[in-house]
């Protein structure tokens, strides 16, 4: 699998110093090994690099728009796709891992780490709120329990991927992460097979030092009971936003509850 995730030089704003600084990373990194067929042909048929690129935090348009903009640009011949949340997750899974296990040069390494959660923070802090291209589609019928189709990508028929899992209404993020509903939740929503502790770990990494991590999820009376129209869902996205309440305690919210005119600050990744 090739590390070279700068291409020819990029025609829009993205931060390209970030993407050299990470190709340096990648340089001082051994090959890791595939081990099981399955992973074998994730890594050789690798859809969309891991490495988020950096865009303007000052910038804010709705998820509509920010697929269109990603849609318009490219980093040599690949295409820029609208970072889903297992593109925010599994990044900041690497960059924990290179961080704790220092596999790279060290004073490259911190200085993009630190640089790169910095700059993510700040995209979902203050009035920022962190859009991404995973769409969630709550059906409700009358004889059997909420579902949601979750779409990562959505916009990007190419690289769109689906996935059902059932609705939870626990906001709780401790205890989904101890349930087998809510654990299978967080994987469709993570796009990943890590276990609760291991996805428990990741986020309270992005979310350090803040202690409290929430789901928001739409209320019951919010999803169209005995729906069983297909093409009439409620329609919301994932993000991530920081709240703080009257006693200055900052909480991290992941919100599947954004609406689609709502707007935010968003992230590319390369697809090839």
């Amino acid at each position: 699998m090739t590390h070279d995730i700068l291409g020819d030089k990029p025609k829009h704003n993205f931060d390209d110093n970030l993407a050299d600084k990470v190709n340096k990373i990648f340089d001082n990194m051994p090959e890791e090994k595939p081990k099981n067929n399955e992973t074998a042909q994730r890594a050789s048929g690798n859809k969309i690099q891991d490495i988020i690129l950096t865009s303007n935090d000052y910038t804010k348009m709705t998820v509509g728009e920010w697929a269109g903009f990603f849609g318009q640009n490219k980093y040599g011949s690949s295409k820029i796709v609208f970072a889903s949340m297992p593109d925010i997750y599994r990044t900041i899974k690497h960059f924990k891992k290179w961080h704790e296990e220092k596999t790279f040069d060290v004073e490259v390494g911190d200085n993009i780490i630190q640089s790169w959660l910095n700059s993510i923070k700040k995209a979902f802090s203050g009035e920022n709120r962190l859009l991404t291209s995973t769409r969630l589609e709550y059906y409700a019928s009358a004889h059997a329990p909420t579902t949601i189709d979750i779409k990562h990508h959505a916009g990007f028929e190419e690289f769109e991927e689906k996935i059902s899992v059932n609705y939870i209404n626990n906001a709780n993020f401790w205890t989904l992460i101890e349930e087998k509903e809510g654990l299978a939740f967080l994987r469709g929503l993570f796009d990943t097979k890590d276990s609760g502790r291991e996805i428990r770990k990741v986020i309270e990494y992005i979310a350090e030092p803040m202690q409290v991590i929430m789901v928001i999820v739409p209320a019951d009376a919010n999803i169209p009971q005995h729906v069983s129209d297909p093409y009439n869902p409620l329609v919301a996205y994932a993000s991530l936003k920081v709240y703080t309440n009257y006693s200055s305690i900052s909480t991290l919210a992941i919100d599947l509850t954004t609406r689609p005119d709502e707007k935010g600050c968003a992230r590319g990744v390369i697809a090839p």
